[in-house]
C-alpha cells in the first residue's frame, strides 16, 4: 500500500532537504557541544525516516531496498566483521573490551548513516532528476559538506596546510565510497571499507597527531 504519492521532482526536493538537514544538524552537534546529545540521536534517526519515506511509503522504492539485497556482499560484510572482531580478541583476549564495543558501535554509526544517506539516498533518488553519474558527483558534494562543518567550527585546529588536508581527505574518501556503490549497487561494499578503515585506528601505529587528525572522514 503506498501512503505517499511523490513525483519525481517532489523525490529530489525531500532528498535535497534531507541532505541539508542532515549538514545543518552535524554543524549544530559541533557548534554546541553540550547539547551534542540530541543532535547526535537526530543524525541516528535520520537515516531511518529516510528508509521509511523513500523505501517503503512514497513507492518505487524498489532501487532503495535493492541496496540491501546482495548475499554475496553481506556475507562477505559478516566476514570482515568476525575478522576484526578476531583481531580484538587475539590483542585483548576480553569479550567485553572497548574495542569490541566500538565495532559494534561504528557498524550503524558512522557506517550505515553515512553509506545510506550520502551513497544509497544520495544515488538512488538523485538519479530520479539527474544522471547517475552527476547524482554520484552531487552526493560527494554533500558528503564534503557534512564534514566540511568540523573545519567551520573549529578552524584553529587545522591550521595552514592541514586545513586542505581535511578537505582533501573527506571529498577523496567520499569519493571512494559513493563510487563503490555507484558500482555494485550494494550498501555492503562502500559499509565494509568505512568499517575497515575505522578499525585500522587501533592497530596502525599513531602516526603524528597533527597529520593523522586530518584523515576524521576515513
Amino acid at each position: 500500500m503506498k501512503y505517499l504519492h511523490l513525483s519525481r521532482n517532489q523525490k529530489f526536493f525531500l532528498y535535497l532537504f534531507f541532505q541539508a538537514f542532515l549538514i545543518t544538524v552535524n554543524y549544530f552537534f559541533y557548534r554546541y557541544p553540550s547539547l551534542g546529545e540530541y543532535f547526535y540521536y537526530t543524525i541516528l534517526v535520520t537515516p531511518l525516516i529516510e528508509l521509511l519515506i523513500f523505501g517503503f511509503f512514497s513507492g518505487g522504492g524498489e532501487s532503495i531496498m535493492r541496496a540491501f539485497h546482495s548475499v554475496y556482499w553481506f556475507i562477505f560484510f559478516l566476514s570482515v566483521l568476525v575478522f576484526w572482531a578476531y583481531a580484538i580478541f587475539v590483542v585483548e583476549i576480553n569479550i567485553a573490551t572497548p574495542e569490541l564495543v566500538y565495532l559494534i558501535e561504528i557498524i550503524y554509526f558512522p557506517s550505515f548513516v553515512e553509506q545510506f544517506n550520502f551513497s544509497v539516498i544520495g544515488v538512488e533518488i538523485g538519479s530520479t532528476v539527474l544522471r547517475r553519474g552527476s547524482a554520484a558527483l552531487l552526493s560527494v558534494i554533500f558528503y564534503g559538506l557534512y564534514y566540511f562543518v568540523i573545519l567551520i567550527n573549529d578552524t584553529r585546529g587545522f591550521p595552514g596546510v592541514y586545513f586542505w588536508f581535511f578537505i582533501l581527505d573527506s571529498v577523496g574518501v567520499g569519493i571512494i565510497y559513493i563510487s563503490l556503490y555507484t558500482s555494485t549497487r550494494s550498501i555492503w561494499v562502500p559499509m565494509i571499507l568505512e568499517v575497515s578503515l575505522l578499525m585500522s585506528v587501533i592497530f596502525i601505529p599513531p602516526l603524528p597527531a597533527a597529520f593523522f587528525y586530518t584523515f576524521v572522514p576515513s
